[in-house]
């Protein structure tokens, strides 16, 4: 692979507990906030993202949204210290589901395999439905990132 272009920050607003976020501008890719959900989000953003944060949450963990804003509304530090941004552009938690059947044996290699590839994957979801024996069928969603809200459509 080619070395990635570079990546030379602008500005950044450095990340404080009554603020609940940070953020940094990088040339010519806008700018990245990290924080609470509730704090990066819009109001009128997608209620889907909030409600998931929130049942995360409620589960026992921590979490954060990495958004990306662009333009003017995307410099949080323009209107003060502690304003809140206006990132609600991705990347985006897209789920994506996949059915195996198969034995016992040969679905748990498969997720065995999955667990081993290169990439971290963000498993939502998994439900084993026993079927008349051999066969079993293991339903599986795992988030997928992208930078579009509309990343997958069919």
């Amino acid at each position: 692979f080619p070395a990635p272009d570079r990546w030379d920050a602008e500005d950044a607003v450095p990340f404080s507990s009554a603020r609940k976020w940070s953020s940094v501008s990088f040339t010519g890719r806008g700018t990245w906030v990290l924080g609470a959900p509730e704090m990066v989000l819009r109001p009128d953003a997608d209620a889907a993202v909030l409600r998931r944060a929130e049942w995360l949450a409620g589960q026992g963990h921590r979490v954060l949204l990495l958004a990306r804003a662009d333009g003017a509304e995307a410099n949080p530090a323009a209107d003060g210290a502690e304003a809140r941004p206006a990132a609600d552009r991705g990347p985006f938690l897209h789920p994506v589901e996949v059915v195996v059947e198969g034995d016992y044996l040969s679905i748990v290699n498969y997720l065995h395999a999955l667990e081993r590839l290169p990439w971290r994957i963000h498993w939502q979801r998994l439900e084993l439905l026993a079927g008349d024996y051999p066969s079993n069928r293991v339903r599986i969603v795992i988030g997928a990132l992208s930078l579009s809200r509309d990343w997958m459509s069919v």
